[in-house]
């Protein structure tokens, strides 16, 4: 008896840390609770419990394994909190539970289990708050395991007392017993949603056609919920098959007038590129064909006329040097000279002195251009009328100057 109270003491303790939202301790002191609760069997085993109501044991161990898995199930939901080896380990569960959330369920199953020795004498309410945790958790597999596991270790006591309360209710009488109703909700969660969870509705309509601890009022109600279940998720997995294929569409389409938003950017960038080297090419031509004013580097002189006498009469050896240098000179004073004319041919004295230039430097062509341009001048004015009185005076100090050099070519 002081053991049970004790036992007590510790579930009101971990009731009251989880009313006040204090996890953890709640579930130290839940495990503490739970340890010092007695085996079924050895309650059977020895004489230290006969003076213990069996049911009032029964209802502690039942109050306190569904305050563990309530406080399992709060603390593990919490968006903030992260399934480590030290949350385990308030579970009195090992480390490697901290895996997944399917791990931690099914070791907190095992032990469960071993608190009822064996699977089959786990309360049916309390399968049905395992299955609630698993839907909680997303961890449907490991409640497809826990209910197939019971259901297949359930002792004959057992099946026999469940199947006389379910002919109780094909006979009209509904039944108020807890443990009935906790193995029809435990089936019902595993019906309507542990197997449709998993798509397998077929496991299900089966399931209930050959259960005969089900009515058959309850039978048809579950298949055709099933039925229903069955057909509302092939119409959204349709939908969502339709969704995808529209997004991939939308995708491909997306993409094509993104390529052929390249292309024409490319192909304006080809165009206008062509037109600038077009227009280019065609600026080069123009300049290529633009009249260019060359001037002569040099002008071919005439050789010296070799004259023995006029040579040696002069200054000999030292007189030809002279005289090719001045050549020189007067080739380059020549091309400034016609360039000079060429600016201003309007003036009498430049051209008197242009034609001087000429004659300096005893240059055959030079005197050829000079009759040459005062043919074709004449050539011009001859039709039109008199000369302009400029050009008479240009005209006439100009054959003056050449009657002089030719006075002097001669001496």
């Amino acid at each position: 008896m002081a053991q049970l109270a004790s036992v007590k003491a510790q579930y009101q303790k971990a009731l009251r840390f989880y009313l006040l939202t204090k996890y953890t301790t709640a579930a130290t002191a839940c495990v503490k609770a739970i340890t010092r609760l007695p085996k079924p069997n050895a309650i059977e085993e020895t004489d230290a419990y006969t003076n213990v109501d069996i049911q009032d044991l029964e209802a502690l161990r039942y109050s306190i394994w569904t305050l563990y898995l309530n406080i399992a199930t709060t603390l593990l939901t919490q968006q903030d909190n992260n399934l480590t080896p030290h949350v385990t380990k308030l579970f009195g569960l090992s480390p490697t539970a901290a895996k997944s959330h399917d791990q931690f369920v099914h070791e907190m199953w095992q032990l469960l289990s071993e608190g009822y020795a064996g699977s089959g004498n786990v309360d049916p309410r309390l399968v049905s708050s395992c299955l609630v945790m698993t839907l909680k958790l997303q961890a449907v597999n490991v409640g497809r395991q826990i209910v197939e596991q019971w259901y297949a270790t359930m002792s004959d006591a057992t099946m026999d007392y469940i199947s006389s309360i379910a002919g109780q209710e094909r006979s009209g009488s509904l039944s108020n017993d807890v443990y009935y109703n906790g193995c029809m909700e435990a089936i019902d969660l595993y019906v309507t949603r542990i197997l449709p969870g998993m798509n397998d509705y077929e496991t299900a309509v089966s399931f209930v056609q050959y259960n005969p601890l089900i009515s058959d009022e309850k039978k048809e109600s579950l298949q055709r919920f099933v039925r229903e279940s069955e057909q509302n998720a092939s119409r959204e997995r349709q939908k969502r098959i339709e969704q995808q294929k529209k997004i991939e569409e939308l995708a491909k389409i997306a993409e094509e007038e993104e390529k052929a938003r390249l292309q024409e950017e490319k192909e304006r960038a080809e165009k206008e590129l062509a037109k600038a080297e077009e227009i280019q090419a065609n600026g080069h031509n123009d300049e290529e064909e633009l009249p260019v004013d060359i001037e002569p580097n040099h002008i071919h002189s005439e050789s010296i006329p070799s004259s023995s006498s006029s040579s040696s009469l002069a200054n000999g050896d030292t007189g030809i040097n002279n005289h090719q240098r001045q050549l020189t000179r007067n080739s380059t004073t020549t091309t400034s000279s016609r360039r000079n004319f060429n600016l201003d041919q309007r003036s009498p004295a430049a051209l008197k002195d242009w034609v001087r230039q000429l004659f300096a430097a005893g240059s055959a062509t030079s005197v050829a251009t000079l009759l040459m341009v005062l043919a074709l001048i004449g050539l011009l004015r001859g039709f039109r009328g008199k000369w302009s009185e400029p050009l008479k005076i240009a005209l006439t100090k100009l054959w003056q100057t050449v009657q002089m050099g030719t006075k002097v070519t001669y001496l």
